[in-house]
């Protein structure tokens, strides 16, 4: 059982480095060829081959439509979405998009998930020569939430969509509680999500 869950991590990390290398070339792609668009969707086009390797080898079926209507689910995504939300707008921008369905152990998957997660996002800092600050550490924070919560509603579901829409909806709120704390901070001079 140990060897599966540090497999599945080696894995994991593997293939969020394949994500992460793959996005970095499309980026200087992007930029020498001056394409606002493959920059803008480069994080969705340098997972697809991660994503492919996760659907071949999982045997996952993450479209079960029927799941839509469980109300706890909702409700698990939208406490998940609003906690993360507001942890993130406490930084300027996040520097991985959350979320790994891979599913090597059905009753630890969760948790390994927000490992690679967190593990990714800490080899990415390393990478980047970026210092393990506050912000960092609210991305963790945030990655791990994120990966547990939206996790839980795919194993209790096994919809995709769930996850997608969550971390739209993430991405939106967290934007609007950052205006709003820049609008806070401009109007009274403190911003009001410093306290938390």
């Amino acid at each position: 059982m140990i060897l599966h869950i540090v497999s599945a991590i080696f894995l994991g990390i593997l293939l969020s480095g394949i994500w992460f290398g793959m996005n970095f070339i499309l980026c200087i792609f992007a930029s020498k060829m001056k394409s606002e668009m493959l920059n803008r969707f480069s994080v969705i086009i340098s997972a697809m081959i991660p994503t492919a390797i996760i659907l071949k080898n999982s045997q996952l079926n993450l479209f079960i439509f029927s799941s839509v209507g469980d109300w706890k689910s909702w409700l698990i995504l939208a406490v998940t979405v609003l906690l993360v939300s507001v942890i993130s707008s406490r930084n300027k921008m996040t520097i991985l998009p959350e979320g790994n369905d891979w599913n090597e152990n059905i009753s630890l998957s969760v948790f390994i998930t927000a490992i690679i997660w967190c593990a990714s996002i800490c080899i990415q800092c390393i990478i980047m020569r970026r210092k393990f600050d506050t912000s960092v550490m609210r991305e963790l924070l945030a990655s791990f939430v994120f990966s547990m919560g939206v996790g839980v509603v795919l194993l209790r579901t096994e919809f995709i969509g769930f996850s997608m829409l969550a971390h739209f909806a993430e991405r939106i709120i967290s934007t609007m509680l950052r205006k709003i704390s820049k609008n806070v901070d401009n109007i009274h001079g403190y911003n009001i999500f410093n306290r938390m």
